[in-house]
């Protein structure tokens, strides 16, 4: 989360990418930082409880967490003078990246309980 915060907050426009341009692929950079937030964090999550139950809860939690992040940091982005602008189509992509990986862990779960 260090990482999304920083690389959300900071003007990262002077960082020589080689003459590589692609166009809207900040949105995917988005996707890509918020689906691994979530996917990393339930696992984590489920990790630390010892599998007692209650993924479907960790899940919905983290899978809200990240997209009420996703939308504060958008919010900071607007309110603070450090050269980033805000965007909805940043909300979105954060928004279909947690969703999908709430989707992945929700699906990788299902299969494992099926193999037992």
């Amino acid at each position: 989360m260090v990482v999304i915060t920083l690389s959300s907050l900071f003007d990262l426009s002077g960082i020589d990418t080689g003459g590589v341009s692609v166009p809207y692929a900040d949105k995917g950079v988005h996707f890509v930082f918020y689906f691994f937030a979530v996917v990393l964090g339930v696992l984590c999550l489920e990790e630390r409880k010892q599998n007692n139950g209650g993924t479907k809860k960790i899940l919905v939690v983290v899978l809200l967490g990240s997209i009420a992040y996703g939308v504060l940091i958008e919010g900071l982005q607007w309110l603070m003078p450090f050269g980033r602008e805000a965007d909805i189509w940043d909300i979105v992509a954060n928004s279909l990246g947690a969703i999908t990986g709430g989707l992945l862990i929700q699906m990788y779960g299902s299969l494992i309980r099926r193999r037992n």
